[in-house]
């Protein structure tokens, strides 16, 4: 019997005990486009009027997490474990 605990995702997933998780993974990761991710976020206005939105060093902080946290994905869970 599978009991869930309360435990970091990434510890989580790199256990491969849930094979669907481990496929939802795979399906995410491979449907992820980093270049589009950092458009978005590079589309997103600095300012708007006198309210500031984003600044340039908050997109690249962004862009960079998010390169990050798919990378460790991607190594988490290796398509031979699935």
């Amino acid at each position: 019997m599978l009991v869930l605990t309360m435990k970091d995702p990434f510890a989580f997933i790199e256990d491969c005990a849930v094979k669907g998780c481990s496929d939802a993974v795979l399906r995410f990761v491979d449907r992820v486009c980093m270049e589009r991710v950092k458009g978005l976020i590079n589309s997103i206005p600095e300012n708007i009027g006198v309210l500031g939105v984003m600044t340039m060093i908050q997109k690249a902080f962004y862009v960079r997490l998010l390169q990050i946290r798919l990378e460790k994905l991607q190594k988490s869970v290796p398509a031979s474990n699935i």
